[in-house]
């Protein structure tokens, strides 16, 4: 299987070329991040969720093979980033949290202490985003020395703050959907009580996960 070009490929390109361009607007002032796919979540998108996850229960040696070219394509793409300016780079892999803890520590974990090594020997920090509920996966990432661990809506912050340690920044966790959907006043009530229970600790407000497009201009 041959390994992509970053350069050549029209939707990595466009990523590394706009770093580089916002690093020049907000340089200095705001902290410009980055972003790849985990290696899971760059397999699954490449050859199908079922196609990936399937061969896991029978066939590891390809699964081994396809996520191994995954991590060289996510070190390569990530370090272009950060040759442009960025200050983080943040890593996705949704599609972990459909998998049970075994499967993770026994594919994906190490592939992950390997690719948040290599990035913070470039001088950055790593944020690890997995939508959905990664409770069951949160004693394996805590090995994994992210800088940032962002949480959905579906994990509870306490729980997340009991496995994950005082080191770690937690991110989240308002419901995306909550977010379109609520008024000014209940939104508000929400951030107030979500900030009470995470005061004196390393917590970043925000959503769960992506906010939705319909989302009202003035609730953003």
């Amino acid at each position: 299987m041959a390994i992509p070009h970053i350069y050549r490929s029209e939707g990595t390109r466009d990523r590394i070329l706009g770093a580089g361009y916002y690093q020049k607007i907000v340089k200095g002032n705001v902290a410009l991040g980055g972003w790849i796919e985990g290696p899971l979540a760059e397999a699954c998108t490449l050859i199908g969720v079922s196609e990936m996850l399937v061969p896991h229960m029978c066939d590891p040696d390809l699964v081994n093979r396809i996520l191994d070219i995954c991590i060289i394509v996510a070190k390569e793409f990530a370090k272009a980033q950060i040759n442009e300016g960025c200050d983080y780079i943040g890593i996705g892999d949704a599609i972990s949290s459909q998998i049970d803890f075994e499967t993770y520590d026994l594919f994906v974990r190490e592939r992950y202490l390997e690719l948040d090594d290599y990035i913070h020997s470039l001088g950055v920090k790593t944020k690890l985003h997995i939508c959905g509920n990664i409770e069951h996966l949160l004693p394996s990432i805590r090995s994994l020395n992210f800088d940032i661990v962002d949480i959905d809506y579906a994990v509870s912050p306490s729980k997340a703050r009991e496995e994950l340690g005082d080191k770690v920044v937690i991110k989240g966790n308002i419901n995306p959907v909550f977010i379109q959907n609520a008024s000014l006043e209940e939104l508000e009530e929400n951030v107030n009580s979500l900030l009470a229970k995470t005061k004196n600790a390393k917590f970043i407000l925000s959503g769960g996960c992506e906010i939705i497009v319909l989302t009202p201009r003035q609730t953003c």
